[in-house]
């Protein structure tokens, strides 16, 4: 989960993590993630769980989003399909 312009919040799967010696971490290349419909009767859904899905551009590529450290407000664990 991380932040975009205007504070809001949105979804992304971790893509690449670069990496300072000195600093730590200090980018995120993230696949971004839009809220998808669920299949009737998902009982992760039903006890709140987000069911996510690649947010896809024109042409079939993966949205992607560069982030800096301080712009990630968490992180989530992810159970597939």
């Amino acid at each position: 989960m991380y932040r975009v312009k205007d504070a809001v919040l949105r979804d992304g799967q971790a893509m690449v993590v670069e990496n300072t010696r000195a600093r730590g971490w200090q980018r995120l290349v993230a696949k971004r993630a839009d809220q998808s419909v669920s299949p009737t009767g998902c009982v992760l859904t039903k006890y709140g769980f987000k069911r996510l899905q690649c947010d896809v551009a024109e042409g079939s590529a993966a949205c992607m989003d560069v982030k800096r450290s301080d712009d990630v407000k968490g992180w989530l664990a992810v159970v597939y399909d």
